[in-house]
């Protein structure tokens, strides 16, 4: 969840700019931020479900059937609605525009690589998901070089996005 302070800002920056503040970046950075946020929150409870999942995992507290019923249930479905909900955002300024198509790459990516998983798994075929954990790997890749860069761009108008809202 974005702090009271962060939030402020954001509301600060997007009203100094519709009364005639004149900084198309910093409008866009406002929007895109509120944008943002929300998809962040379902990331995180993603990432939690997904790691609940390993723990059970590791520790033999559930079956095959069952993994493979939740991943389908609760992890791809998710992970499809993230990748929606962030192809929908259309940042206005080339400076977003830019980033943001690193995040739309690494969220398209690691959906299709969360399914490539299930269906690996569901076949009882180790190399191929393990081509599709590789894969995974290199989706979170991207998506960490893209907040490293987002919020140096955001830092002057005092936001941040977090993978972990």
């Amino acid at each position: 969840m974005s702090s009271p302070r962060t939030l402020l800002s954001a509301i600060l920056l997007a009203t100094l700019v519709g009364c005639g503040g004149g900084d198309p970046l910093a409008q866009d950075v406002a929007d895109y931020h509120a944008r943002v946020t929300p998809t962040l929150q379902t990331n995180q409870s993603m990432s939690q479900q997904f790691l609940e999942l390993t723990r059970e995992l590791k520790g033999n507290n559930i079956t095959s059937d069952e993994i493979a019923q939740r991943w389908e249930q609760q992890i791809v479905p998710q992970a499809d609605e993230l990748k929606n909900e962030i192809i929908a955002i259309e940042p206005q300024t080339a400076e977003l525009q830019d980033l943001h198509s690193q995040l739309t790459f690494s969220w398209s990516e690691r959906a299709e690589a969360y399914q490539q998983m299930l269906d690996a798994f569901k076949g009882n075929q180790p190399d191929k998901f393990k081509k599709a954990f590789d894969r995974n790997l290199k989706a979170k890749l991207t998506e960490e070089q893209y907040f490293n860069q987002v919020n140096v761009l955001l830092q002057p108008y005092d936001l941040k996005l977090s993978p972990y809202q």
